[in-house]
C-alpha cells in the first residue's frame, strides 16, 4: 500500500471510529447509487414582491423571488393591485411574463384574476406571441428589475396578500 492510500484509509478509519459505526456501514438495501449520489434538494425559492410602479389608482409588483429561467428567457410573476378597494379587499390580477433580456423582448403568458376573498375567480392565456417591449411601458419596468438589476425602494412583501394588509403602499 502507498503512503497516500495508508493515509487515506487512516484517515476514514478515524472519521468512522469518532462517528460510531454508521460511516462504515453498507446503505440500506433500497438505496441506489443515485439516491446517494443526489444532493439535496434546493429548498423552494420564497416569493419577495416589490412595487415597481404605482399610480393613483394601480400598483404593480413583481416577484423577483421566484423568477426563473426557462427555454431561454427570464419568467416571473406580475400582479395588478387596485390602491383604491377598501381594506380587506384581495382582488387582483396576477399575470405571467417571460423576458428575453438581450432581445428586448416579451411575452405575456397566463392571467389569474382574484376575487375580494383573495380566492380565484377566473384564469385565461391569450397566447400572446413575442413583442418588443416599448419604451416607458410596464414591460420595460419589469424588463429593469428582472433583467437589469435595477431594485424598488424598499419594503418588499412576501405576498400579495400582505401588500394589500400594509395599505396598499399608500
Amino acid at each position: 500500500m502507498s503512503h497516500v492510500s495508508t493515509l487515506l484509509w487512516m484517515t476514514a478509519a478515524v472519521w468512522a471510529a469518532a462517528a460510531g459505526s454508521t460511516l462504515a456501514q453498507d446503505p440500506p438495501a433500497s438505496a441506489t447509487t443515485e439516491d446517494m449520489a443526489a444532493p439535496a434538494a434546493a429548498p423552494a425559492a420564497a416569493p419577495e414582491w416589490h412595487v415597481f410602479s404605482r399610480s393613483s389608482d394601480r400598483a404593480y409588483l413583481v416577484d423577483l423571488g421566484t423568477a426563473a429561467e426557462a427555454e431561454g428567457a427570464r419568467t416571473v410573476q406580475v400582479a395588478r393591485v387596485s390602491r383604491k378597494n377598501a381594506a380587506g379587499n384581495y382582488s387582483h390580477s396576477v399575470e405571467g411574463y417571460s423576458l428575453r433580456c438581450s432581445a428586448g423582448q416579451v411575452k405575456l403568458g397566463e392571467t389569474v384574476e382574484y376575487d375580494a376573498a383573495g380566492s380565484e375567480a377566473d384564469r385565461y392565456d391569450d397566447g400572446a406571441d413575442w413583442e418588443d417591449i416599448r419604451t416607458g411601458s410596464v414591460d420595460e419596468y419589469v424588463k429593469m428589475q428582472v433583467c437589469d438589476g435595477q431594485r424598488s425602494s424598499p419594503p418588499t412583501y412576501p405576498s400579495i396578500r400582505a401588500f394589500i394588509d400594509a395599505g396598499r403602499g399608500n
